[in-house]
Protein backbone atom coordinates (compact mmCIF):
# COMPACT_ATOMS: atom_id res chain seq x y z
CA UNK A 1 0.00 0.00 0.00
CA UNK A 2 2.88 2.40 1.33
CA UNK A 3 4.51 1.47 -2.16
CA UNK A 4 1.64 2.70 -4.15
CA UNK A 5 0.70 5.58 -2.47
CA UNK A 6 4.40 6.67 -3.10
CA UNK A 7 4.34 5.52 -6.83
CA UNK A 8 0.93 7.72 -7.23
CA UNK A 9 2.64 10.86 -5.34
CA UNK A 10 5.46 10.91 -7.77
CA UNK A 11 3.46 9.96 -10.66
CA UNK A 12 1.28 13.05 -9.86
CA UNK A 13 4.55 15.10 -9.52
CA UNK A 14 5.73 14.66 -12.50
CA UNK A 15 2.71 15.68 -14.40
CA UNK A 16 2.68 19.02 -12.52
CA UNK A 17 5.92 19.43 -13.78
CA UNK A 18 5.67 18.58 -17.32
CA UNK A 19 2.48 20.48 -17.03
CA UNK A 20 4.09 23.44 -16.12
CA UNK A 21 0.47 25.81 -15.72
CA UNK A 22 -0.70 24.33 -12.49
CA UNK A 23 -1.48 26.96 -10.18
CA UNK A 24 0.19 27.66 -6.74
CA UNK A 25 -3.35 26.51 -5.17
CA UNK A 26 -3.40 23.74 -7.14
CA UNK A 27 0.31 22.78 -6.19
CA UNK A 28 -0.48 23.19 -2.62
CA UNK A 29 -3.20 20.79 -2.78
CA UNK A 30 -1.40 18.46 -4.39
CA UNK A 31 1.68 18.81 -2.08
CA UNK A 32 -0.60 18.17 0.56
CA UNK A 33 -2.31 15.31 -0.84
CA UNK A 34 1.00 13.58 -0.64
CA UNK A 35 1.33 14.07 2.88
CA UNK A 36 2.07 10.71 4.75
CA UNK A 37 2.75 9.73 8.20
CA UNK A 38 6.16 9.32 7.29
CA UNK A 39 6.46 13.16 6.41
CA UNK A 40 7.54 15.06 9.92
CA UNK A 41 6.22 18.34 8.76
CA UNK A 42 2.65 17.19 9.68
CA UNK A 43 3.68 16.65 13.07
CA UNK A 44 4.98 20.34 13.44
CA UNK A 45 2.63 22.36 15.93
CA UNK A 46 2.97 25.32 18.50
CA UNK A 47 0.43 24.87 20.93
CA UNK A 48 -2.08 22.29 21.60
CA UNK A 49 -5.00 23.35 19.41
CA UNK A 50 -2.56 22.86 16.65
CA UNK A 51 -2.98 18.85 16.63
CA UNK A 52 -5.89 16.92 16.17
CA UNK A 53 -6.52 13.14 16.43
CA UNK A 54 -7.09 11.64 13.05
CA UNK A 55 -7.47 7.22 12.32
CA UNK A 56 -3.90 5.94 11.77
CA UNK A 57 -5.02 3.92 8.40
CA UNK A 58 -7.87 2.38 7.34
CA UNK A 59 -9.57 0.96 10.53
CA UNK A 60 -10.52 1.82 13.74
CA UNK A 61 -7.99 -0.72 15.48
CA UNK A 62 -4.96 0.45 13.43
CA UNK A 63 -5.26 3.37 15.90
CA UNK A 64 -5.24 6.92 15.87
CA UNK A 65 -1.84 9.78 15.83
CA UNK A 66 -2.09 13.71 16.42
CA UNK A 67 -1.14 15.75 13.15
CA UNK A 68 -1.31 18.81 12.50
CA UNK A 69 -4.61 20.22 12.12
CA UNK A 70 -4.14 22.23 8.76
CA UNK A 71 -3.09 18.84 7.37
CA UNK A 72 -5.78 16.56 8.62
CA UNK A 73 -8.67 17.26 5.87
CA UNK A 74 -5.79 16.59 3.32
CA UNK A 75 -4.46 13.38 5.06
CA UNK A 76 -8.29 12.27 5.77
CA UNK A 77 -8.90 12.99 1.97
CA UNK A 78 -6.05 10.45 0.66
CA UNK A 79 -6.65 7.61 3.04
CA UNK A 80 -10.43 7.57 2.39
CA UNK A 81 -9.65 6.97 -1.26
CA UNK A 82 -7.03 4.50 -0.55
CA UNK A 83 -9.19 2.72 2.09
CA UNK A 84 -12.60 2.59 0.25
CA UNK A 85 -12.71 -0.95 -0.54
CA UNK A 86 -10.26 -1.93 2.92
CA UNK A 87 -12.39 -4.43 5.18
CA UNK A 88 -12.32 -3.90 8.99
CA UNK A 89 -13.71 -5.24 11.68
CA UNK A 90 -14.20 -3.83 14.70
CA UNK A 91 -14.88 -6.50 17.61
CA UNK A 92 -12.87 -5.83 20.75
CA UNK A 93 -11.27 -2.80 18.93
CA UNK A 94 -10.88 0.77 20.83
CA UNK A 95 -8.62 3.03 20.71
CA UNK A 96 -8.66 6.96 21.03
CA UNK A 97 -6.21 9.91 22.29
CA UNK A 98 -6.24 13.49 23.47
CA UNK A 99 -3.83 15.39 21.49
CA UNK A 100 -1.16 17.50 22.24
CA UNK A 101 1.85 19.59 21.55
CA UNK A 102 5.20 18.36 23.20
CA UNK A 103 8.08 20.02 22.08
CA UNK A 104 7.32 21.31 18.81
CA UNK A 105 5.65 17.76 17.57
CA UNK A 106 1.99 16.85 17.96
CA UNK A 107 1.54 13.45 20.21
CA UNK A 108 -0.78 12.11 22.19
CA UNK A 109 -2.08 10.35 25.25
CA UNK A 110 -3.83 7.37 24.97
CA UNK A 111 -7.64 7.40 26.24
CA UNK A 112 -8.51 5.06 28.96
CA UNK A 113 -11.76 2.87 26.93
CA UNK A 114 -14.82 3.38 29.38
CA UNK A 115 -15.68 0.44 31.77
CA UNK A 116 -17.98 -2.01 30.76
CA UNK A 117 -21.15 -3.50 33.07
CA UNK A 118 -20.58 -7.50 32.93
Amino acid sequence: MKRNLVFISVLLGCMVIGVGCVSSGEKKAEKLAGLTLDNEEIYKCSSDSDCVSVLRDCCLCDGKVAINKKYAKAFNQSKSERCAFVPCTLQMCYVDITPKCVEGKCGGDLIEPPAVMP
